[in-house]
């Protein structure tokens, strides 16, 4: 399956629903009548990271959570190992303040800055960290 990044077109949203443990991925079709088209789950890549088997949660800081974050950073950004280096801070800072028993839904353009200012904060620590200490 394709990441949603490379689908060419209307804005993607997913579409988190109380008492599922899958998100759809609903793209807008533009027109004079714009509707939104069901374009499949969003894949949990239990591949790269088996957080949970059982599938998504959202609302707290747990396994399901962490799940539904990876798969939403690898699905926005297209990047794996970028994704592997975030997507704890991305439970932290979006998935978990997701309403917990309510459904949602979430465009890639709010998704997207969030992401992008965690990578930012990654790389920065990382030259931080690989800059010469001066001596003492």
């Amino acid at each position: 399956m394709a990441s949603t990044n490379e689908r060419p077109g209307g804005l993607i949203v997913y579409q988190g629903r109380a008492g599922e443990t899958s998100v759809s991925v609903l793209e807008l079709d533009p027109g004079p009548n714009p509707i939104y088209t069901q374009r499949g789950l969003l894949n949990p890549r239990n591949d790269v990271i088996d957080h949970s088997p059982d599938g998504f949660a959202w609302g707290y800081a747990g396994s399901g959570p962490g799940q539904l974050a990876l798969a939403l950073c690898i699905d926005v950004t297209g990047n794996v190992s970028q994704s592997l280096r975030i997507h704890q801070d991305f439970k932290r800072q979006f998935v978990q303040h997701l309403p917990m028993d309510e459904g949602w839904v979430v465009s890639q353009s709010v998704i997207r800055p969030v992401i992008e200012h965690l990578i930012a904060l990654r790389s920065l620590e990382q030259d931080n960290a690989d800059a010469p200490q001066a001596a003492g």
